[in-house]
């Protein structure tokens, strides 16, 4: 009896499991579809636009790993120490605070690819037709 309590439960698990992924995996197909949805509106024949996507998809992607590999097991640590040898700001760079939200703003790719890709729109000129502002 006790075996068939511990089979059927480890089957339950496995499937609790199962369903847990493909509910990430849909939600952030999801998130993905509506983000991407959202370039309808950005004229894409024009080359800065490209350029921003492109240098956007690609930070997003190679950024956080590069930071991750960089704080190593100290995590935010190492990023404090790099912060506090900042010249004049160093006293307010080099907090934990600061440090801390630098990783974990660092190490997540939509947050990289955003704020690169909000400063990359903001300072590229272009039209408010071609930026989707119609």
């Amino acid at each position: 009896m006790w075996l068939l309590i511990l089979f059927l439960g480890s089957i339950f698990a496995f499937v609790i499991a199962l369903l847990i992924g493909e509910l990430f995996f849909v939600m952030f197909a999801q998130i993905i579809g509506v983000g991407l949805s959202q370039l309808q509106y950005v004229d894409p024949n024009e080359n800065h636009k490209v350029f921003i996507i492109g240098i956007t998809l690609l930070s997003g992607l190679s950024i956080p790993p590069c930071v991750s590999n960089l704080a190593g097991d100290s995590r935010a640590a190492a990023i404090q120490a790099l912060l506090a040898e900042v010249p004049v700001a160093g006293v307010v760079l080099g907090t934990e605070l600061v440090a801390q939200t630098v990783f974990v703003v660092g190490t997540t790719g939509i947050a990289v690819g955003g704020v690169i890709g909000f400063l990359l729109d903001r300072t590229i000129p272009g039209t408010p037709e071609g930026r989707g502002k119609t």
